[in-house]
């Protein structure tokens, strides 16, 4: 994804959550629930899909943490507005998004 059509997002995304801050502050919330959110992600993973069912091991369960964290890290900074200005786009959200959610079914 080109970096300005990234960073148009960033800002649309950001103005929506300025517009509702009851939702700013539930996603800004989900910070503190950072292991419990992955835990319960790894779990959906592990029944959706065959590499986290087959895969599973503590490198694996490691590295797994470590992105959805990287996740929810993005997602709190585009909440806050510091996606764009930290020069970095969230491109681990956009190829997550894109490519990484395929196939997983949600309940």
């Amino acid at each position: 994804m080109p970096t300005s059509r990234a960073n148009t997002l960033l800002r649309q995304w950001h103005q929506r959550f300025r517009n509702d801050p009851l939702a700013t502050r539930v996603v800004t919330d989900l910070r503190d629930r950072a292991n419990e959110i992955w835990q319960h992600a790894f779990a959906l993973l592990q029944l959706e899909s065959p590499e986290y069912r087959n895969s599973v091991d503590d490198e694996f369960a490691m590295e797994s943490k470590a992105h959805c964290n990287e996740l929810l890290t993005t997602i709190i900074a585009i909440v806050a507005g510091r996606a764009e200005k930290s020069g970095r786009t969230p491109s681990i959200l956009f190829a997550y998004t894109a490519h990484g959610a395929r196939g997983i079914k949600c309940r």
